[in-house]
């Protein structure tokens, strides 16, 4: 009897026990579902060696799911950064993709600008939505265009290191001029190429891609300074300038060429007859000489 009662009072505990469990479950179900997913928005700031002047931050937007439950597919629908002056990156906006992919784009920041924000609005395909952001700071020790050391790391896209990057120069000397022309090859600044010549200095900015020629007499030596680097570029006398024309200048030169054939044949006869006459006319005059008698 008493084993019977106990029996009884076990299996109301276990049963009171599993009703409450159930309602508890119950309860906190809808309250867990609308937690399921949550987002991250990432950014690295570097200094680029390519690209001094400039610091690169790059962004990553990502889901995390915190059940194995439905959503499966996220993406965004709002970016926005600050200042708000900036250009965005170019996060693809409304583009599904599958919570283990991620969203990456860079961002390219001039170096007055000391940090930028990051603001991203997510939403998932069961349409819960989420705002992130995330502030990265400019790194210390990013080069600036008239920085000639470069900093640790950096190349110098004036030429200081010719084996990293060649300034292409191209030079033309023709009878009369000298014309230098310079290349940027970087892929984000202006170049500033600096001609010195007896006639003074010019200095020539050179876009993205682009090419400038400075022209200069015949005769003239240039010193050609691109960053810190300058090298000495001097006319070169091409070798068919001379001879070609004579003291007067065009045709006057076949004046002065040797008179040959026919034209000196007659010129001969006629000097012989000129002297046959002339001995005629003095024997003549001799034998016709008048003698006066008293």
């Amino acid at each position: 009897m008493k084993t019977a009662l106990l029996f009884r009072r076990g299996l109301a505990a276990a049963s009171a026990l599993a009703v409450g469990l159930t309602g508890a479950f119950a309860v906190a179900a809808p309250a867990g579902a609308q937690y399921v997913t949550e987002a991250y928005v990432a950014g690295v700031a570097e200094c680029a060696d390519e690209t001094p002047g400039q610091w690169l931050a790059t962004w990553t937007v990502s889901s995390a799911q915190l059940t194995v439950r439905f959503p499966d597919q996220y993406q965004i629908t709002e970016v926005s950064v600050s200042p708000a002056e900036l250009a965005p990156p170019d996060l693809p906006i409304g583009e599904d993709r599958d919570l283990e992919e991620e969203f990456v784009a860079e961002q390219w920041l001039p170096l007055d600008v000391e940090s930028v924000q990051l603001t991203a609005t997510v939403r998932w395909n069961n349409q819960i939505t989420r705002t992130v952001d995330e502030t990265v700071t400019r790194p210390d020790g990013c080069r600036e265009d008239d920085d000639d050391d470069g900093g640790p790391g950096n190349g110098d896209d004036n030429g200081d290191d010719p084996g990293e990057v060649e300034v292409p120069v191209d030079t033309v000397s023709q009878c009369d001029s000298l014309a230098v022309t310079v290349t940027n090859p970087f892929p984000h600044d202006s170049l500033e190429a600096t001609f010195t010549s007896e006639n003074g200095t010019e200095t020539l900015t050179i876009e993205v891609g682009q090419s400038a020629t400075a022209s200069f007499e015949a005769g003239t030596t240039v010193t050609l300074t691109v960053g810190d680097e300058s090298q000495e570029i001097a006319w070169q006398d091409p070798g068919d300038c001379d001879g070609d024309q004579g003291d007067d200048g065009g045709a006057g030169g076949e004046d002065e060429l040797p008179i040959t054939g026919s034209t000196t044949a007659l010129i001969a006869g006629g000097a012989v007859l000129l002297l046959t006459l002339g001995a005629t006319l003095f024997l003549l005059a001799r034998r016709r000489r008048l003698t006066f008698t008293a």
